[in-house]
């Protein structure tokens, strides 16, 4: 019996869980608003227990080979205060390997190289849930901070708002 599945959004959780769900004889659609993958992006800091679910996937191997080992480092304040280190060493030691360095868009490169052509259709946004609810087993929601998925099935209640405080990520 083929199981089939709708992912709502092209970044790394809609694509990591279409990697998944395909290697495991699920039949996958992600659709995606925008026409490619992003080109720009943040970095990632891949620490063991993702490099971990990157092997899951089949994919963890291929990261490292790309990515940059993270070297020590220190978080400072303005006024030069030490908040943290970060003991590349001591982390190989506890958790038997270190940090990997990775684009945004790469890692999505990475991702999407795994999954069959035509599983991802750009440039095709999801608008009403309802569409894809009675075409497919499970409809996942991957779209982001602003997610239309989330609003659809909860509201305008449940919008990310501002807590009082930033942070680095």
């Amino acid at each position: 019996m083929t199981r089939s599945a709708a992912i709502v959004g092209a970044g790394v959780g809609g694509l990591a869980t279409a990697v998944g769900l395909t290697r495991n004889a699920w039949e996958v659609t992600v659709f995606e608003r925008w026409d490619r993958t992003a080109g720009t992006g943040t970095g990632f800091g891949m620490w063991p227990p993702a490099l971990r679910a990157l092997d899951d996937l089949g994919v963890g191997e291929t990261l490292r080979k790309e990515a940059q080992p993270q070297q020590d480092g220190v978080f400072r304040r303005p006024d030069g205060s030490v908040i943290a280190t970060l003991d590349v060493d001591r982390l190989r030691r506890r958790a038997g390997e270190g940090v990997y360095l990775v684009s945004r868009p790469a890692l999505l490169e990475l991702l999407l190289a795994e999954l069959p052509a035509g599983v991802v259709r750009f440039g095709e946004p999801v608008t009403r849930l309802d569409d894809l609810t009675t075409s497919y087993d499970v409809v996942v929601g991957a779209d982001g901070l602003w997610s239309t998925t989330r609003a659809e099935l909860l509201g305008d209640r449940h919008v990310p708002r501002y807590a009082g405080a930033t942070v680095w990520r």
